[in-house]
């Protein structure tokens, strides 16, 4: 299998500009993650080419939820919001299997 590797630039205002327009849709599991990753991407530092850790997200989220979302948001944009709800869901659906 080929791997491809990518670079994604997290523009943070991005990221709560749609946490605020989803918690006002009442999408609070969107919302939470955006909010979280904002606030991790702008407190967290890396030397050169070293990707920053992943953020923590709370084990309450509804990965399908996310899912959807990250869904609607490769369709139609931005792509960094896109892949911070999959990141999420991915962690969140980790976390769950390692429980059960």
């Amino acid at each position: 299998m080929t791997e491809i590797h990518v670079k994604v630039v997290i523009d943070t205002d991005h990221l709560r500009w749609w946490a605020a327009k989803h918690r006002g849709l009442g999408h609070e599991s969107v919302a939470a993650v955006l909010s979280a990753a904002a606030d991790h991407y702008e407190n967290t530092t890396t030397a050169g080419d070293v990707d920053p850790p992943a953020p923590s997200y709370p084990a309450s989220l509804d990965s399908t939820e996310l899912k959807h979302w990250a869904n609607w948001h490769i369709d139609r944009g931005p792509t960094n919001v896109a892949h911070t709800l999959f990141a999420a869901a991915e962690q969140r659906q980790s976390q769950t299997t390692q429980h059960n």
